[in-house]
């Protein structure tokens, strides 16, 4: 998961700032991919954790405090 900077695939296609990579054997972790889910923008990295980890089904106990 990525936040705050854009991301360019193979393709060429630019991808979001909110973002995240997902693991080929040929490519590695240069594609990725803009979650639909995962709609909270990159300036709020606490409510995009959050919905990431329910998009992962992530149970996270702690507290995430803004960078």
């Amino acid at each position: 998961m990525d936040m705050g900077k854009t991301h360019k695939n193979p393709d060429r296609r630019v991808v979001g700032r909110t973002h995240k990579h997902y693991w080929t054997e040929t490519d590695q972790s240069d594609w990725a991919y803009e979650p639909a889910d995962i709609t909270a923008p990159s300036n709020r990295p606490t409510e995009v954790w959050r919905q990431f980890c329910q998009e992962a089904g992530i149970s996270h106990n702690g507290i995430m405090h803004p960078p």
